[in-house]
């Protein structure tokens, strides 16, 4: 069979994701959202992007479990001031 191989699969455990949803798809979203939290130290384990058909960009994330609090109170405020419509968290997607 021909095709892509999986060399190995990498497991990380307490992890935390962090939903953006809704989110205008223009230049200068991905800075506003990744410069608050890579400032304060917050590692991305994992970041998905999704455009919606009504124009609109939706982020995924993925934080260690101990960097919620940070992550979550950078992130929150940041999706209200760019026109986010709800920013949600989900603990322990890494188990």
């Amino acid at each position: 069979m021909d095709g892509i191989k999986v060399a190995r699969i990498i497991q990380q455990k307490d992890l935390v994701l962090v939903d953006m949803m809704a989110i205008p798809n223009r230049t200068g979203i991905a800075a506003a959202i990744f410069e608050a939290p890579g400032s304060r130290g917050v590692s991305m384990r994992l970041i998905v992007q999704c455009i919606e058909l009504r124009g609109r960009t939706h982020v995924a994330l993925c934080v260690a479990s101990k960097d919620l609090t940070t992550a979550f109170d950078v992130d929150e405020p940041i999706g209200a001031t760019i026109g986010g419509e709800e920013v949600i968290h989900i603990p322990q997607v890494g188990r």
